[in-house]
């Protein structure tokens, strides 16, 4: 079970970054479930893409925290492809 907190609107995973929790003033490489709930985290419930996206399209996660404040949902969203970016458009060229 992956653990995680919402903090200015993104996903923190500490298993990830930096690897650790702090509670209680300490660093905690191996957190139990009752340490990660104890220093804030919650458990992430995670689904699976979409199975079709269109074309210029992607999908995208995102992470919200369920109406019982008990879990961390993943959800998905479909957003247009940034636009390619070639050397030349960067330099005003075309």
């Amino acid at each position: 079970m992956m653990y995680g907190k919402i903090v200015c609107g993104a996903l923190v995973v500490p298993q990830n970054y930096p690897g650790y929790i702090e509670l209680d003033g300490k660093k905690i490489y191996n957190p139990t479930e009752e340490q990660y709930l104890a220093a804030g985290y919650l458990p992430i419930e995670e689904s699976e893409p979409p199975a079709e996206v269109p074309e210029g399209k992607q999908a995208e996660a995102v992470y919200e925290v369920n109406e019982a404040g008990t879990a961390i949902v993943q959800s998905w969203v479909i957003i247009d492809l940034p636009p390619e970016v070639t050397p030349e458009a960067e330099n005003g060229e075309e």
